[in-house]
């Protein structure tokens, strides 16, 4: 099952690679409960957003909740504007992605899971940033 996972999203990474010098994209991969995050950015020239990201855990005993987070640039600070979440049990991915309409800007998604163990506790917490988008 762990095998299958890993499979998948190196599958997944392989795809991705193909088309990264369009796309915003950034992949994190092996922590300790945590095969592979990613998060991904793309904005269209209507200012349509297309923020997502996902994560693969690598232990079959634990539930992980994702959230993509969708950021503006503010000076040197980064503002939250949206955010999506998704989960999953087990090692099954969890995928969280949504859009939205943004105005001129700079712009990042930030992708952060936290995996619980089967009675609830906090395991791990990692986050990964896109590259910047600017519209």
């Amino acid at each position: 099952m762990k095998k299958n996972c890993f499979t998948k999203a190196i599958s997944i990474i392989l795809f991705l690679a193909v088309i990264v010098t369009a796309l915003s994209i950034t992949v994190s991969a092996r922590y300790k409960y945590i095969d592979i995050l990613g998060a991904s950015l793309t904005i269209n020239s209507s200012g349509l957003a297309s923020c997502s990201g996902y994560v693969c855990p690598s232990d079959n005993s634990t539930n992980t909740t994702l959230t993509v987070e969708l950021q503006k640039k503010s000076g040197n600070s980064w503002v939250s504007e949206y955010s999506w979440s998704g989960s999953s049990v087990g090692m099954r991915t969890a995928v969280a992605s949504g859009t939205r309409y943004v105005v001129r800007g700079t712009y990042r998604v930030v992708s952060t899971a936290n995996v619980y163990s089967s009675s609830g506790t906090l395991l791990e917490t990692q986050s990964v940033t896109s590259k910047e988008v600017t519209y």
